[in-house]
């Protein structure tokens, strides 16, 4: 059979253990070449396939344009180059004072093809109906298990539960990202590069390449895995989910790197964009595979957009958001329209139009402006300054509380999937910055996002706002609360039916309760303040609502972070909403996977289960003569899965740990 290293070692002795667990308490802990213009090649029995995208009845294109050639678009990405020129001489710099704009699988219902029901584990997802990659995937029977970046995907026999058996591997040459399972295939998703530097006329060069790779295999014989097909698709992976039998993939390359037309991910007429700036252009793929139908064609759309950063996936959409900030150029426009050209005396006036209504590029056309400005401001008295300075300062506060929505704002793309399909439908722009896929939401065609501007301050300038709005099919606005919180951001958000979850933090962990039911007029039902803050929130049923985060040490101003904290929220009231149970681990410094990957959150309902990674930090008070300040760091102590019983009636206790290092006493008290 297959040799077992140290690593495997472990993994086997973990999986015996929650094997066990499966079949008394539940489930499986982890501890832890090819320029083509066209998107695809799809390489069938070793020989590469090159696959054209966008044929008629492919999709549609909204609001986009289309490129109808290579140098049209280098010249838009040249053109929207200069926008982003900042280092020119803002003669009134000097008054703005600072103003500046996984390990641990889900529980799912029972689901086995014998005649008794084994209940076991799928990946933690967002939406029902649609897959999310992981890097442990199982049915009732065996385990499929990789690690981030690594080469090797392993099957393991997971019955009888005394003899577990790695039964094949499977090897490929490039970095492992995620998996999926899907009826008898397994799907490996990865990437691929390369980088060099190299002289061309005598001046050093570097060059980087990435591609995502895609392998199939047919995995009904789990003893001999065969790969059906491979998948390779230019620039790296963004995110990627399963619906059905169709797997979506949405890829990215940098637009700023393009040389030459073999860079392009698709041919030049069959790239879509929108005629914005955007500070990180980049060329998104949106690619859809038959997994099991492997006759079907790919469909594919490519976009050139900003960096997209947050992906929202409905059975029926995906949502691509993509963070927007006004140029340099287009902010500083704006400022001397609203601020210099209402303060500037007439005859200087008449010059700026001449400069504005010239045939010079935008930037030249600021920096001839500037020049101007400052020219005018040396020509002043003393007096004169002062008098200029003092209607600058009242101007240009109005105009930072003006442009203050439009500097940070998330732009929306909606692209519609039926059955493999991908259709462009639209695009709309919402305040603020998005924090992750869990402040996103579709709910009977209307789309619901939480967004968070600007930044906490602590001296009581321009600070952090936080909304949440509405969006019809179209990505129009129609409901939306605004102001939410003043001071603090959003640090989870959780969509659930007619209700939102929303928890923002600046001292204390203010948790909201928001009435959906008319999307035209969302209100807040009610909050409650708590110290710390909740990362994650997951549904624990109808009425609760689970938070996992960080406790808090306040101190007035500031706080200082301390141990992980578990939150059970009672909403059955949602004029009051209750924290009926919170659990703390360790002290400051301790740390778990679930704060930032949900895949890494393991949930029974049915057997009211929690079971979380931890690395445990422990401060020993027996160093100190009196009690350690709250900003002490702990000792790293130990590292492994914390199992807990959650219950809405006696809330939230330990019922042991699983410990990385397996030791005898951490371990075995779980296993009754």
């Amino acid at each position: 059979m297959f040799g077992i290293g140290k690593s495997h070692k472990s993994l086997v002795v973990i999986l015996v253990i929650m094997t066990l667990l499966v079949r008394g308490i539940t489930e499986i802990i982890i501890v832890q070449e090819h320029h083509n213009a066209s998107i695809i090649i799809i390489k069938d029995s070793g020989t590469p396939i090159k696959i054209i995208p966008y044929e008629q009845g492919n999709m549609s294109f909204g609001t986009f344009g289309k490129f109808s050639n290579f140098e049209e678009i280098t010249k838009f990405l040249e053109l929207n180059r200069n926008l982003s020129r900042c280092y020119y001489y803002n003669p009134n710099y000097y008054l703005l004072n600072g103003l500046t704009p996984n390990v641990i699988s889900f529980f799912s219902s029972p689901s086995s093809t014998s005649s008794v029901a084994v209940e076991y584990s799928t990946t933690n997802i967002q939406v029902e109906g649609v897959d999310e990659g992981d890097i442990v995937k199982n049915d009732d029977s065996y385990a499929y298990i990789t690690s981030p970046d690594t080469k090797t995907v392993v099957i393991i026999k997971l019955v009888p539960a005394q003899r577990l058996e790695i039964v094949s591997q499977i090897e490929v040459n490039w970095n492992i990202k995620e998996i999926y399972l899907n009826q008898d295939s397994l799907v490996v998703l990865g990437e691929d590069s390369h980088s060099e530097y190299y002289y061309l006329d005598n001046h050093s060069t570097y060059s980087y390449e990435q591609r995502t790779c895609i392998n199939i295999y047919d995995i009904k014989i789990r003893e001999n895995p065969a790969l059906v097909k491979s998948y390779y698709v230019n620039g790296g992976i963004i995110s990627s989910r399963i619906i059905g039998n169709h797997l979506y993939l949405i890829t990215s390359q940098s637009a700023w790197t393009l040389n030459e037309e073999s860079d392009l991910p698709a041919p030049a007429d069959k790239i879509l964009y929108l005629n914005e700036y955007d500070s990180s252009y980049n060329f998104l793929t949106l690619i859809s595979l038959n997994i099991q139908n492997h006759l079907e064609k790919p469909n594919s759309i490519a976009i050139l957009m900003g960096q997209a950063n947050q992906i929202f996936v409905s059975e029926h959409n995906i949502y691509l958001t993509s963070p927007k900030q006004l140029s340099y150029i287009e902010q500083r426009e704006m400022e001397i329209r609203e601020v210099e050209a209402k303060i500037l005396p007439y005859n200087i006036l008449l010059t700026l139009k001449e400069i504005s209504d010239s045939d010079l590029l935008r930037w030249e056309k600021v920096y001839k402006i500037n020049q101007l400005i400052q020219t005018f401001l040396y020509q002043l008295t003393a007096q004169g300054r002062q008098n200029y300075d003092l209607a600058w300062q009242q101007k240009s506060s109005e105009f930072q509380q003006l442009i203050y929505n439009r500097t940070e704002q998330t732009q929306i793309h909606k692209i519609a999937i039926r059955g493999g399909t991908l259709h462009y439908l639209t695009n709309g722009y919402v305040p603020g910055r998005v924090l992750n896929r869990f402040s996103m939401d579709e709910h009977e065609g209307d789309f619901r996002i939480a967004t968070t501007a600007g930044h906490v301050s602590r001296n009581g300038g321009l600070t952090s706002r936080n909304q949440l709005y509405v969006l019809d099919e179209n990505l129009s606005i129609i409901g939306s609360i605004e102001d939410l919180a003043p001071g603090e951001q959003i640090y989870s958000a959780r969509f659930m039916g007619d209700r939102a979850y929303l928890v923002t933090f600046k001292k204390v962990d203010p948790f909201f309760v928001v009435d959906l039911s008319d999307p035209e007029t969302p209100q807040i039902l009610g909050q409650l303040k708590i110290p710390g803050y909740s990362n994650y929130l997951h549904p624990y049923d109808e009425n609760f609502v689970i938070g996992i985060g960080k406790d808090c040490y306040d101190m007035g101003g500031f706080v200082w972070y301390q141990g992980v904290k578990i939150s059970l929220f009672n909403v059955s009231d949602v004029e009051n909403p209750q924290e009926i149970a919170k659990f703390i681990i360790g002290d400051r410094g301790t740390d778990s996977e679930s704060l930032y990957d949900p895949h890494a959150f393991l949930f029974s309902k049915t057997k009211d289960l929690l079971v979380l990674p931890i690395l445990l930090a422990e401060i020993n008070d027996a160093s100190y003569e009196t009690a350690p300040p709250p900003q002490t760091y702990g000792t790293f102590t130990w590292n492994g899965a914390y199992v807990l019983n959650i219950t809405s009636g006696n809330g939230i206790t330990l019922k042991g740990r699983i410990s990385h290092e397996l030791t005898q006493s951490d371990h075995t008290i779980i296993l009754y």
